[in-house]
């Protein structure tokens, strides 16, 4: 796959829209490219040697970075080299995913470990589910002895066309939201900085800072849950849109004459290859299961109407993502939702319907990679969020 430069800066306005501080600079490179000696950092970011020396000197008694001495090579005489890091340990981030029935809330470390997460049932009225986001955050920090001083900032992923710079959420057809300024209410109800996303870009924000696309520039997320979402990044950069809206994926029409979506709309793509969608297909066809792995398995004891649903769902998604692979053309495409084992013929359905819908030097050039996520990737990638405004933006009030 192709790879970054080892020693490579880029202006990561992943989440951000105005350019690092001077500590963020160095810590974003060291983040991105790290270990990194000082020289070496001086060199990938720009920065002149005695300005690397002042910023670190600040930043390792502040203990942002740490130090290690690297390994001398060969025969080489002298001292060996210290290289500087990211401490993982210096706070924790919090991320909160918004779901139609429940939230669920993880904490982090600056490097997105450690994971620590509680999933709680809500109420969708904002005011009352911020309060509830207040609280819960309180309980599992002290569940897990993490001292409120230790809690950095709080990310929030929902589903919906989202503001990230006012942290509106404009629109969210699951949540019932319209114009809810949710990053406020949810800052005034915690008192940390709290920065609000759409759930896929924060699933594509984490692989791009913690995950498999760590090392890609260009790629795309599609989210199978629920609801199907997009996200992509371009040169490196996440690509929201001018309102925030890129990345509807679920809802292109796949169906011209089909389903009510609840958009509005007839025949998205969410109304055939959607959680909700495909169960309802079945309970309509008579089919006695509530979940698609039971779904799969009547599929395979050879039921042809659990076949037939599971087959035009996976065609029309593998056509939705063909469709983006053609015209963007990334390097890499992670498809998320579908268990190889327990998703086996609807995952064969969509890779049947990518191969035959791409242009042959298309499935040459992308990587495609299907797999199921763990339920708390969405909130991990909320708090990655927070992680990443923290470090682009330490030392803007200094």
């Amino acid at each position: 796959m192709p790879k970054r430069p080892a020693l490579e800066l880029r202006e990561d306005r992943a989440v951000n829209d105005v350019p690092a501080t001077s500590n963020g600079t160095v810590l974003q490179a060291v983040y991105r490219n790290g270990p990194l000696s000082r020289a070496q950092l001086a060199e990938v970011t720009g920065l002149s040697k005695a300005s690397i020396s002042n910023l670190t000197r600040g930043l390792l008694t502040e203990s942002l970075l740490t130090e290690a001495s690297a390994p001398r090579s060969g025969r080489g005489q002298g001292r060996p080299h210290v290289l500087l890091d990211v401490n993982p340990n210096h706070g924790w981030f919090a991320g909160v995913r918004i779901d139609e029935d429940s939230m669920r809330l993880a904490l982090t470390d600056l490097k997105g470990a450690g994971e620590r997460s509680l999933v709680v049932p809500i109420q969708h009225e904002p005011q009352e589910l911020a309060e509830l986001i207040g609280q819960q955050l309180g309980a599992l920090a002290s569940r897990e002895k993490i001292p409120r001083a230790r809690l950095l900032g709080l990310g929030i992923a929902v589903s919906g066309i989202v503001d990230h710079r006012t942290g509106i959420c404009h629109h969210s057809a699951n949540l019932g939201w319209r114009d809810v300024p949710i990053g406020e209410l949810v800052r005034r109800a915690t008192g940390l900085p709290t920065r609000v996303e759409n759930d896929t870009n924060a699933v594509a924000i984490a692989q791009q800072m913690f995950g498999r696309a760590r090392d890609v520039t260009d790629f795309m997320v599609v989210t199978l849950g629920r609801g199907i979402g997009a996200a992509e990044f371009l040169d490196g950069r996440l690509y929201r849109g001018p309102d925030g809206g890129a990345g509807e994926l679920g809802h292109c029409t796949v169906e011209p004459d089909g389903e009510t979506c609840r958009c509005g709309k007839r025949g998205c793509l969410d109304t055939v290859a959607a959680e909700w969608a495909i169960l309802d297909a079945a309970r309509r066809a008579g089919l006695a299961v509530a979940t698609l792995p039971e779904l799969e398995r009547l599929a395979a004891t050879g039921s042809v109407p659990a076949m037939t649903i599971l087959k035009r769902a996976g065609g029309a998604l593998g056509l939705a993502i063909s469709h983006l692979i053609n015209i963007q053309s990334p390097q890499l495409v992670l498809v998320s939702g579908i268990d190889a084992e327990l998703g086996a013929i609807m995952l064969s359905a969509t890779r049947q319907a990518v191969e035959n819908s791409i242009l042959p030097r298309r499935l040459a050039s992308t990587i495609i990679e299907y797999h199921n996520f763990d339920e708390n990737l969405w909130a991990r990638g909320a708090a990655s969020i927070a992680a990443h405004h923290f470090l682009v933006n330490y030392g803007a009030d200094d």
